[in-house]
């Protein structure tokens, strides 16, 4: 029994073999046919994690019936205008074994593939290099590749469908024939200790008298837009049961300190107080998530307390798992019950979703973990991120709570010395990520050994799509990096997207538009002009922000323009380079850009006792000083305050093991200040001497110009900047209250003691004299409780009112925060509280950035 596959007559896949073969009866030969029934399929769905809108896909199918003996095989098989699948559905054999599976297939003369190979570990992380059908010997290939036909006038992405959705079947690899042949054959995975083990013995699966493959699938076109948005993948997978509930599933972006700071709790690392300044960074970032990565103490109360301060910052918290996490002690994985317990547990706890490591295995008993994990998931209302993971293959429509997955050489990759290069950025679009999510992890900048442009990095966030996108450099380098204006804008989900250019390997650009608002982001190898037309622009004029290449692989240049559907970005991209693009009807927001970062490095500012600048790439400034304590000192210059009083000085700080530093104001008395570590790499990738950290620092200043010297009786660390921050109280007497509301007291932790309450109806309180620096959008931290939801009207100088909402507290003294960017004037600004007839939280203090 063969098949072939030919689109608009030219070859796809040349004549290649079917069948499957049992313990009991070989269904590759011998086979008689009774019968053949077509249909049409028709499908229209939307997914939780879509990438280009809703999904209407029509096919028509086949079903071949064969027997031979007791035993029945039917083949059936779909075919639409952009791709192919077939599955064998087997019973009547009995209690045997799946001993091979027959399917090849041979690839037409002179195809090219972008192949991965088949790793050991098997998780999917490695490489798609070019390789041509007439040389792949007897390599180990996994799914998916991509094939080039005819000199590229078709192309064909081949992989597996609906894996492990009610498994009865393990997923599979690719093994090559030998050179010349052009010959791919389906094979079953060996013992996860000896994967390459092709026996018998080594490969064959249980089966009780019937079982289902999943499904052969080749998406096929003579487009690669075509290919990378293929819905093919998830066609074949089932709906999810009738009136599942998907209300609860966020797709959002995430940190994750993980990259830049491996700690341990074991080890003292206090993992409680990092995390909290990454949920601090996320939400002032407008991301959802934060992941608790290995290895936290989970027994005393950390994660449950870090998941309430995230939820009361809108800030959803994932924690990493193992898989051995679910294996009983006589090696068998949980059973369905068992995890259904694990997961309720986990969102007991106040946990949005969990990190399972180390799946690596594509055997069946380990598909059917996945399956039963997927479903425990849904139930709990926990999502889902699989690590050291089998590819995706659709199952997310028939459990959109898995929200993402690796299978992937991602970022992570840096430390172990296989760093995915641009050269990576631009295939997979083409091979990995159309077969779903894909958690690569990117929008690093931080490390000094980075493989490509800054902008580059940027336009990841929209060349790679997955419903939950990992940012992961440090919390602090976001904070003042210029592509974190974009980053704060871009979204997760999308309703349209567009392959504008591209060829795998080489350079791809992609569009694609969240409600009204179109991102672009490309990516190239080489240095070369991207030409990207706006044709599918609507009618009328569009602001177009870009952040670009610059003089150098660190330096991101912003420009806006106007644009129409008229209109061609034709952008030069330097040698791995990116261009990121928003474009709208409102212009991105460039929020905080008139807070102050003092630069350790700048010229004005004093070096002293061998203390030197050295260059930085994930520094705010590009550099930081360096040789700070022993004697080695950097004076700030010109600190200004607006008055005299307490001020907070953030300190950016690098140091790969924890260091003392001195802090002195106007040469005054010194005070120490003791932080962990800002980072730590696997030896040393990245070094924790790239990587910025913030710590926080109460001083008295002067009105006017301070100086501000840093330094150490032993060795400090190095510093990169100064963010100054002034308070102002809610209950202060400079302040005006109007209506109900009343200054009481506060007596939670996080308080400063008293508050202003009864914010509601027509009540307003008005902070008076608060002071900026310079004039422009300032960042503004409110310090507040709310027990119930509730919005506030905020109005700076009498202009016009901006709606704040607040997420919810534990109670009226639980204090959180929410960051805001307010158009303040150069000197004393009023900002007014208005509860607007409605209902307000109480106000315990605001911090403006100076």
């Amino acid at each position: 029994m063969t098949y072939s596959v030919t689109q608009n007559g030219v070859a796809v896949i040349d004549a290649s073999k079917l069948g499957v073969v049992t313990g009991s009866v070989d269904l590759s030969t011998g086979l008689s046919f009774v019968s053949r029934s077509d249909s049409t399929v028709t499908q229209n769905y939307s997914l939780v994690e879509q990438f280009d809108g809703s999904v209407s896909s029509s096919a028509k199918q086949m079903q071949l019936r064969y027997t031979r003996g007791g035993a029945q095989l039917d083949v059936t098989i779909r075919a639409k205008n952009d791709g192919v699948a077939f599955r064998y559905e087997v019973s009547g054999v009995g209690n045997t074994t799946i001993t091979r599976e027959a399917t090849t297939v041979t690839l037409p003369s002179g195809t090219g593939l972008w192949a991965s190979d088949y790793r050991s570990a098997r998780d999917y992380e490695d490489k798609y290099p070019y390789v041509s059908a007439t040389s792949m010997g007897t390599r180990h290939f996994s799914m998916p590749m991509l094939a080039s036909l005819s000199n590229n006038a078709k192309w064909a992405l081949i992989s597996e469908a609906a894996v492990y959705v009610n498994p009865t079947y393990p997923a599979a690899r690719l093994d090559a024939q030998g050179n010349g042949n052009r010959t791919l054959r389906v094979q079953l995975p060996g013992p996860d200790n000896n994967v390459f083990d092709t026996s018998t013995a080594g490969t064959q699966v249980p089966t009780a008298g019937s079982f289902t493959t999943p499904w052969r699938a080749v998406a096929v076109s003579s487009s690669l837009d075509a290919i990378v948005n293929t819905s093919l993948i998830t066609d074949l997978n089932p709906d999810p049961a009738v009136g599942t509930d998907t209300s609860w599933i966020r797709p959002g972006k995430a940190l994750w300190s993980w990259w830049s700071n491996e700690e341990k709790a074991s080890e003292g690392d206090d993992m409680v107080r990092s995390q909290k300044e990454y949920i601090d960074v996320a939400e002032q970032l407008n991301m959802q998530y934060v992941t608790v990565d290995c290895c936290y103490n989970d027994t005393d109360g950390s994660i449950e307390q870090l998941a309430a301060y995230g939820k009361k910052r809108g800030i959803g918290l994932f924690i990493w798992k193992n898989k051995g996490d679910y294996v009983n002690p006589d090696g068998s994985y949980y059973s369905q019950a068992q995890l259904d317990t694990a997961m309720q547990s986990i969102a007991d706890r106040g946990v949005a979703g969990v990190k399972i490591d180390f799946m690596q295995s594509d055997r069946l008993d380990t598909m059917a973990l996945y399956d039963r994990i997927a479903k425990a998931g849904m139930k709990a209302k926990v999502l889902i991120n699989f690590h050291g993971s089998t590819k995706p293959s659709g199952e997310n429509r028939t459990y959109p709570n898995l929200i993402t997955s690796e299978a992937v050489l991602g970022s992570e990759q840096y430390k172990y010395g296989r760093p995915p290069t641009a050269v990576d950025s631009a295939t997979y679009p083409f091979t990995r990520n159309p077969v779903g999510g894909m958690d690569m992890t990117p929008v690093i900048f931080s490390n000094s050994n980075l493989l490509t442009t800054h902008a580059h990095q940027l336009a990841q966030s929209v060349v790679f799509s997955s419903a939950m996108q990992h940012f992961a450099d440090s919390a602090a380098a976001y904070e003042t990096w210029v592509g974190r204006h974009f980053l704060s804008a871009v979204p997760t989900v999308w309703d349209d997207s567009r392959l504008v250019e591209g060829f795998p390997d080489d350079y791809a650009t992609i569009a694609r538009r969240a409600g009204s608002d179109w991102f672009i982001g490309s990516v190239a190898d080489d240095a070369r002009t991207t030409n990207i037309p706006l044709s599918f622009l609507g009618s009328g004029s569009y602001t177009a922000t870009l952040f670009k290449d610059g003089a150098n692989d660190r330096e991101i240049v912003t420009e806006v323009r106007t644009v129409t559907s008229a209109s061609t970005l034709s952008i030069p991209l330097r040698t791995h380079g990116g261009l990121a693009v928003h474009i709208s009807s409102s212009p991105l927001r460039f929020d905080g850009t008139s807070d102050r970062v003092l630069e350790a490095e700048a010229a004005s500012n004093t070096r002293a006792g061998g203390a030197n600048v050295v260059a930085c790439p994930g520094c705010s400034g590009g550099s930081k000083v360096g040789n700070v304590g022993n004697g080695g000192t950097v004076q700030f210059n010109g600190v200004q305050a607006p008055t005299a009083g307490t001020y907070v000085l953030r300190v950016g700080y690098l140091a790969e093991d924890p260091r003392s530093f001195t802090v002195s104001v106007n040469g005054g008395a010194t005070q120490s200040v003791s932080p962990p570590r800002s980072g730590k790499g696997n030896a040393g990738n990245p070094s924790g001497w790239d990587i910025v950290r913030d710590v926080e620092v109460v001083v008295s200043l002067n009105a006017g110009a301070n100086t501000v010297t840093i330094g150490g009786s032993g060795y400090a660390p190095d510093i990169d900047r100064l963010i100054v921050l002034k308070s102002y109280e809610a209950e202060a007497s400079a302040n005006t209250r109007t209506g109900n509301a009343a200054v009481a007291s506060c007596p939670g932790a996080e308080c400063s003691g008293q508050k202003v309450g009864n914010l509601y109806g027509a009540s307003m309180l008005v902070f008076a004299g608060v002071q900026a620096q310079q004039a422009g959008s300032t960042t503004v931290h409110i310090r507040y409780a709310s027990a119930t939801p509730r919005t506030v009207q905020l109005r700076v100088n009498g202009g016009s009112p901006i709606t704040v909402a607040f997420p919810v507290t534990a109670d009226w003294n639980d204090i959180s925060t929410q960051t805001v960017h307010l158009p303040l004037n150069a000197g004393a600004n009023n900002i007014t509280f208005d509860s607007a007839g409605g209902y307000s939280p109480d106000i315990d203090r605001i911090i403006v950035r100076q």
